[in-house]
């Protein structure tokens, strides 16, 4: 029984999701649109990706392809574990740490309540314009 056991583990552990595998497809996928224009450019039909042709979820499953080189190219491991060091940012412009006060916020909310407010009571002379149409002609 643990010999089953083992086998369904050891087949889940090699079918997971890797990142080398998504990383190393986009790459493999932009090579192969290069070849499916060239390929339309001469008038011949493209050839489709195997994978492309399995659902989302089973296209980045390892299936025992990806060498030692595409985990170095590809992975998301560095070997190191420590901190990471932040970049420094750009400074920003002068212009964003000025203050907005807290009139100026409420006076552009004000004017948008009131624009949707003249923009209903419009829309309801209207209707009432077309109804007295309708009923008096």
């Amino acid at each position: 029984m643990s010999a089953v056991k083992d086998a369904a583990k050891g087949a889940a552990s090699r079918a997971k999701f890797r990142d080398t595998l998504w990383f190393k497809k986009g790459e493999v996928d932009a090579i192969n649109a290069h070849a499916a224009a060239v390929a339309a450019a001469e008038g011949r039909a493209p050839e489709l990706d195997r994978a492309d042709s399995l659902p989302i979820e089973d296209r980045y499953l390892d299936d025992g392809t990806v060498t030692q080189s595409d985990s170095e190219k590809y992975g998301l491991r560095t070997g190191v574990t420590g901190r990471t060091v932040a970049l420094a940012s750009a400074p920003s412009p002068k212009h964003w740490h000025q203050q907005v006060s807290e009139r100026d916020l409420v006076g552009e909310l004000g004017s948008a309540r009131a624009r949707i407010a003249r923009a209903i009571v419009l829309v309801a002379i209207g209707a009432a314009a077309v109804l007295l149409f309708v009923l008096l002609r």
